[in-house]
């Protein structure tokens, strides 16, 4: 027989044998499909690790704004960025690595408050993906509240001695302008002025009033 003919013969039968041969087919299966499991096992792996990353960062965002809600609205914003940052890094339980500067804005009555941080990935790098990016938001108004402030201020004639009515009017005025530039807009502070005397003037159209009393007792 020709050599070459006998050669082919015996090649054609032993591909015959290999597709016949079932030994090692659970090797070779595992071998395929071993990458994508892994791909799964680590993007679970990721995934799981970014979402508790997440709820970390939406809890400090949201304690942090709650926290700055209580400012008055008139505060710079510069001011509230740096309690925002010292706020921040006390309330958040994550890892501070790869965190972005927080975003802090201010729209009105609104406060704006953002976190956001990129996650390197474990098995996913397979894939081509070396990073996640998880953050947080949140939108708190500020707190407004209402102050009534009675003001009783003497003006017997003592108070005319020693500069005690300039003194008195001066403390008046710094305390009316400092509740002046803490409010966030009309009648959330309301003062009364009470004079403090033997008499008050009430007017002569009040003689006959019901709530009046003459007797000396």
């Amino acid at each position: 027989m020709n050599p070459l003919v006998q050669s082919a013969s015996g090649l054609s039968r032993r591909l015959r044998d290999f597709r016949a041969a079932r030994e090692g087919n659970v090797i070779l299966l595992f071998s395929l499909t071993l990458v994508p499991m892994l791909l799964f096992v680590g993007a679970a792996l990721d995934y799981t690790r970014a979402a508790a990353d997440q709820v970390a960062l939406q809890s400090a965002v949201d304690a942090t704004a709650l926290s700055l809600a209580r400012e008055p609205p008139s505060t710079p914003l510069a001011t509230l960025q740096s309690r925002a940052n010292a706020l921040f890094a006390g309330n958040y339980q994550g890892d501070p690595l790869a965190l972005e500067p927080l975003v802090l804005s201010i729209n009105g009555e609104q406060l704006n408050l953002s976190a956001s941080k990129s996650l390197p990935t474990s098995l996913m790098t397979l894939a081509g993906i070396s990073s996640l990016t998880v953050g947080a938001k949140t939108q708190v108004a500020f707190v407004t509240m209402k102050l009534e402030v009675a003001m009783a201020l003497d003006n017997t004639g003592s108070m005319s001695q020693n500069g005690k009515m300039s003194a008195l009017k001066s403390a008046s005025n710094a305390l009316v302008s400092t509740l002046q530039q803490a409010t966030s807009g009309p009648n959330v502070v309301k003062i009364s002025v009470v004079p403090f005397n033997t008499q008050v003037n009430i007017g002569t159209g009040n003689a006959s009033a019901s709530w009046l009393r003459y007797d000396t007792t």
